[in-house]
């Protein structure tokens, strides 16, 4: 016995929009929802990445077909103003002010419940930011120097790098580091300890 699937109930849809979700959600798998008491749901990115979202923003935000940028942010084009514009899928549960930025408070970049967004400084979502690549160190904020044979803490604050000491142990260096960066970032540390948990 033979099969076959008309898909002209595509042509039937209200909007090219909506067509192209519908088609999305047949490629890639409808969003579903999890959770115990709060109603989180995800939403499928292009590429097979998900996105946490809550409840009261999931009809909204998955009528449009996300990717992944550069960056690791979900996002979406948008030609309503006759360019090419993306936006985040944050920037879209949460609205900023002006020279404000959205920081991801756990630093996950696809955790976009209001619970885990908050607006910030770009000086204070900077500070957030964890280790970068290619770094001599396991650790943020260390580094080997040959000369020594040591280890430096440093820390950038204000725009001016300082110096934290120099030490035998790495892992004493980012204590130091860890230190220094919840007396002078607080809440917006991100530690080395923070990283490992």
């Amino acid at each position: 016995m033979k099969f076959s699937v008309c898909f002209n109930l595509l042509c039937n849809l209200p909007d090219p929009a909506t067509r192209r979700v519908f088609l999305f959600w047949a490629a890639f798998g409808r969003p579903f929802l999890f959770g115990g008491a709060r109603k989180v749901r995800l939403i499928p990115i292009y590429g097979g990445e998900k996105a946490l979202v809550d409840d009261e923003d999931f009809e909204r935000l998955s009528k449009y077909r996300w990717h992944l940028n550069d960056s690791g942010y979900a996002v979406r084009c948008d030609y309503s103003s006759g360019t090419l514009k993306n936006i985040r899928m944050h920037h879209e549960v949460v609205t900023r002010q002006a020279g404000f930025d959205i920081d991801h408070i756990d630093g996950n970049r696809l955790n976009n419940q209001r619970s885990n967004l908050r607006e910030c400084t770009r000086s204070q979502n900077l500070q957030n930011q964890s280790k970068k690549r290619g770094s001599t160190s396991k650790f943020k904020g260390v580094y080997w120097l040959k000369a020594n044979k040591k280890w430096r803490a440093k820390i950038r604050v204000s725009g001016k790098s300082k110096c934290l000491g120099l030490y035998a142990n790495e892992s004493d260096a980012a204590k130091a580091y860890d230190a220094a960066a919840k007396h002078y970032f607080g809440e917006f540390a991100c530690t080395n300890s923070s990283m490992r948990s």
